[in-house]
């Protein structure tokens, strides 16, 4: 059964505070290239002048690049349910060899 729409965001604050994953029980769709772009950038501390300033350097075409391998990246993170910016050394290399 689906969850409905109304209780949703208070499904995903219980979920935030015992500490399960979402991924592990609800599907995350992939948020986009310029949103994991950001997120990276966020999480080594970047303000945000200067994320936009480096989004806005970005083409759409190059964006549009970069999204087909995020896609796969996220997805395959997602599959093994492991962070995506946190990913091993060891995944990396697993996910370049199914993508080449």
């Amino acid at each position: 059964m689906p969850l409905s729409d109304k209780l949703k965001p208070d499904f995903m604050w219980w979920l935030s505070h015992i500490g399960t994953s979402q991924a592990s029980i609800l599907p995350t769709p992939y948020p986009g290239c310029r949103a994991l772009v950001r997120e990276a950038f966020s999480r080594r501390g970047v303000s945000e002048a200067t994320k936009n300033i480096m989004l806005a350097s970005l083409s759409e075409n190059t964006m549009k690049q970069y999204n087909t391998y995020l896609k796969y990246w996220f997805d395959y993170c997602l599959n093994l349910n492991i962070n995506y910016l946190e990913a091993s050394v060891p995944h990396v290399l697993c996910f370049f060899d199914k993508i080449v």
